[in-house]
């Protein structure tokens, strides 16, 4: 895997969502949804899920998009 290829923008793009989505996102979540009842487990395992395959998805097409941005901006050598 080097920094050319678009495998590796992939995997991070998508890495770099699922940590957003199943990490930062739940506890966004937790703060703002504090109340006297308190969070219950289970809407935040479904809103974590739910967050981490959206933002691995959105992070997938990310690293994509930089790949191909990427090879735009620095095209192959011709020898």
């Amino acid at each position: 895997m080097t920094s050319t290829s678009y495998m590796t923008w992939a995997i991070l793009g998508a890495a770099a969502g699922v940590g957003l989505g199943l990490f930062a996102a739940p506890l966004l979540y937790i703060l703002i949804n504090l109340s006297s009842d308190g969070v219950t487990f289970g809407a935040t395992a479904r809103f974590a899920i739910a967050n981490g395959a959206t933002w691995g998805v959105l992070g997938l097409f990310a690293g994509v998009f930089f790949w191909v941005i990427n090879k735009v901006l620095n095209p192959p050598s011709e020898d």
